[in-house]
């Protein structure tokens, strides 16, 4: 007998994705920040050599406690203050690899005054010690949500807080 309960619609089919995404880790929802971590069921990050060390990094705390830090330390609010900021941790497309940082094998973009992508590369050889090491480079996309929601983004971050 299914236990599982059916799915009758789309609104319950988003349930259901949410479900799954949450159990496999790709999902974390924070009450400062949702947080996406698609890489992991990414083919490119499995069949990676350096899977496992990345792993071992614990990649989604690291990501889910700087932001944390850098959202407090700058003060970012959530998106008009009804939804949480989208921060999404992903592998880039071959056409948006020119957002790593071609010595560190990461990168990353402020998407909106509330999206937020980072992105590594898996086959870099400095991948993992770049995500190790990744907190300046989280404040510095989180830097760019300051601006954009001071009105100030084509200025420096420090006349816009």
């Amino acid at each position: 007998m299914d236990t599982e309960p059916r799915i009758t619609g789309a609104s319950d089919r988003v349930r259901q994705i949410i479900k799954e995404e949450k159990e496999r880790g790709e999902l974390v929802e924070t009450p400062f920040a949702t947080f996406h971590f698609s890489y992991l069921s990414d083919p490119r990050f499995q069949q990676s050599a350096v899977r496992d060390q990345i792993l071992q990094l614990n990649l989604s705390e690291i990501t889910i406690t700087n932001a944390r830090r850098a959202i407090e330390d700058l003060r970012i609010k959530s998106h008009f203050t009804r939804l949480p900021l989208e921060i999404t941790t992903r592998i880039p497309k071959e056409e948006e690899k020119h957002l790593i940082i071609p010595s560190l094998g990461i990168g990353g973009r402020g998407v909106s005054g509330f999206a937020m992508e980072l992105y590594f590369d898996p086959d870099h050889p400095n991948v993992v010690q770049s995500l190790r090491e990744r907190g300046a480079g989280i404040a510095h996309e989180l830097n760019h949500f300051a601006r954009w929601q001071s009105g100030k983004m084509g200025g420096t971050l420090l006349n816009s807080v």
